[in-house]
């Protein structure tokens, strides 16, 4: 789920036509975190009117596709370290734009100093303009510096969760931490440390008696160490000090905000899922417990565990806990979800799925394990869909490709293919293979051709049919017709009227021979088509 209203939309339809077809009902545990941390971030940036965006791209657009404003900026500055491009989409993957920028501040003002001295040739863009308008700012390096030290708190969130690992039991703890350390710069300290743990989604930010004044909100210690230094120069007044504080304290206060209102962790039962974080197991086994409890509730009313089995489960749990727990203790407690090295589904799978006494503990914890913590790897599925595409390509073709590239990606690359017998022998084969699947499909055509042909054969026999029956039944209708008439013009005595009759009747008679004619010509196209539907 990205989030939009559209999306949501079509997931509270699909789940009113699941609970009343199915029988059953969606797991909600809301949008992908990573989409909700983007977008958060870039209306807190929009909040802060530092305009950055602008400043970054047009960084960029300056000196893209230009080799002759490229080598002038090279002459003007003796460098040749230039922006990278700004993500519109992805806000928190410019954390390495901001630090280019940064990096190259004094640069673009030297270069912006050679244009308006005409040491290098003239530039007339919007993207100079906005540089030129943006440098003239003496905070601008004290905003980038806010913009970094906001962003690196978000970052290893997103570079942490873009993988296919299981990450649900750790998703609560970590948006937790987040929004704590977000929290911490602008809301007063002694309200967060009265507030339980969870809690700080229900803190109004954006309360003015929450706050911190302007003069207290943490903007990152650069960003405070540069700040100080310009102030100690008398380049920038206390005021605008307190202006451009009061700005970031907005940028912050909006991102704390969308956070609260949409990332997962609002959500109980991705808070209840931090039972199966494996330090927790350690250090907390009775709120692990409860917190079971809390899951197992969530999958009885989603029709996904059967309430009947609950104690069982419960028991199994409760066991789990108190037997291998002790036993492996130091693989519990040193477990780091942020290493690739063993994954958590692994270290329960080794300890439950071979043991008859954690059956359907096992399968508890494998229906949960499976649940998405966000969408990157999907969308980075439709990436490399998109560099496999070629034209031409059928479905079959583009299928195999699609499972070599996956089991490429989890055996670690090439290097690692283990090569065979089986192997040698289906690539000597595939030659032969080829020509087979060829000849199959020719035979296979070959037989559409023909039951198309038959079918086309039977409808058309069909309406002959029909067409003989209409015919054969209008001429009998119009031979009464011409009887009744003609037995009509007997009876009268005025001979205007007889020979009005008689006119008709022998019309009408007339009309009846040329039906039954048509229709013995409608009868051998018939035969015709019968005698080839039979050879056919």
């Amino acid at each position: 789920m990205d989030g939009p209203n559209v999306n949501w939309k079509f997931l509270d339809l699909f789940d009113k036509y699941v609970k009343k077809d199915c029988n059953g009902s969606f797991i909600n545990i809301g949008s992908c975190g990573l989409h909700i941390l983007h977008g958060a971030f870039k209306d807190a940036v929009s909040a802060s009117s530092w305009s950055l965006d602008n400043f970054f791209k047009s960084c960029y657009w300056l000196f893209n596709d230009t080799p002759a404003r490229r080598e002038d900026y090279t002459n003007a500055t003796e460098s040749t370290v230039f922006p990278l491009k700004f993500c519109k989409h992805r806000w928190l993957e410019n954390l390495p734009v901001a630090e280019r920028s940064l990096e190259i501040l004094p640069n673009l003002r030297k270069f912006v100093g050679a244009v308006q001295k005409k040491e290098v040739g003239s530039v007339k863009t919007q993207s100079f303009e906005t540089i030129q308008k943006m440098l003239k700012d003496p905070l601008l390096e004290v905003k980038i510096l806010a913009f970094i030290s906001i962003a690196k708190v978000v970052t290893p969130f997103l570079t942490l969760y873009q993988t296919d690992h299981p990450m649900i039991p750790f998703l609560a703890d970590d948006l937790h931490k987040i929004l704590k350390s977000l929290m911490s710069r602008v809301v007063k300290n002694d309200i967060i440390k009265k507030t339980a743990n969870y809690s700080l989604f229900k803190i109004e930010a954006s309360d003015k008696d929450n706050q911190l004044a302007a003069r207290m909100v943490d903007i990152g210690f650069a960003a405070e160490k540069k700040l100080k230094e310009l102030m100690s120069a008398k380049k920038v007044s206390e005021l605008q000090a307190l202006d451009m504080r009061t700005q970031c304290k907005s940028a912050i206060v909006t991102l704390v905000g969308k956070m609260q209102a949409k990332c997962p962790a609002k959500y109980p039962l991705v808070r209840a899922l931090k039972c199966l974080d494996p330090k927790e197991m350690v250090s907390h086994r009775d709120s692990c417990a409860a917190n079971f409890d809390k899951v197992l509730k969530a999958l009885v009313d989603a029709h996904k565990v059967e309430a009947t089995d609950c104690d069982t489960i419960k028991h199994q749990f409760s066991n789990f806990l108190d037997e291998e727990i002790p036993e492996n203790t130091n693989k519990f407690s040193s477990f780091d979800h942020t290493s690739d090295t063993f994954r958590l589904d692994q270290m329960f799978h080794l300890l439950m799925s071979t043991k008859r006494n954690y059956e359907k503990l096992w399968s508890v914890v494998k229906n949960v394990l499976i649940l998405s913590h966000g969408q990157a790897s999907v969308e980075r599925g439709f990436s490399v869909m998109k560099e496999m595409y070629a034209e031409n390509l059928q479905e079959r073709s583009f299928t195999a490709q699609r499972i070599v590239a996956d089991h490429l990606q989890s055996i670690g690359g090439s290097l690692n293919v283990v090569i065979t017998k089986k192997m040698i022998m289906d690539v000597c084969a595939a030659r032969q293979k080829y020509m087979c699947y060829l000849e199959e499909e020719r035979v296979r055509k070959s037989k559409d051709q023909m039951s198309l042909k038959r079918k086309n054969l039977t409808d058309e026999i069909g309406e002959l049919k029909v067409k003989k029956l209409r015919l054969v039944s209008e001429a009998n209708a119009l031979c009464k017709s011409a009887d009744k008439y003609s037995a009509k013009a007997e009876s009268v005595k005025s001979m205007s009227e007889i020979r009005h009759l008689v006119a008709k009747s022998n019309s009408h008679r007339k009309t009846s021979k040329d039906k039954l004619s048509e229709a013995e010509k409608v009868d051998k196209a018939l035969d015709e088509k019968l005698a080839l539907l039979k050879n056919s």
